[in-house]
């Protein structure tokens, strides 16, 4: 299954004490809790930042306990154009491959 969204809103579930209100909290740990129900592999996507990663950055909030299924894959932006190529053929669940252009 794949989820794009623009915001970063696949972060920890840890509140970020620089700021009042956690905007995501509720989606991310709907989120969380849906995804270990579901059991499958998960792919987040998104871009916010622009600063390419792939990691799994989804824990449960009162145990911290990594959600191992939901995997995050944040896009390149400007000044760095690109795409990246995911491959769900593999036996690594998804494979990606992130292809830079040329200045």
């Amino acid at each position: 299954m794949t989820v794009a969204y623009q915001s970063a809103g696949s972060e920890s579930t840890e509140p970020d004490p620089a700021y009042d209100i956690q905007p995501f909290a509720d989606f991310q740990e709907t989120l969380a809790r849906r995804a270990i129900e579901f059991g499958k592999p998960i792919l987040l996507l998104h871009g916010d930042t622009h600063t390419f990663r792939f990691d799994r950055p989804l824990t449960l909030p009162e145990t911290g306990e990594r959600v191992e299924n939901v995997f995050r894959l944040e896009v390149f932006g400007a000044p760095t154009v690109g795409w990246v190529n995911v491959n769900t053929d593999s036996a690594d669940v998804f494979s990606i491959s992130p292809r830079v252009l040329p200045d």
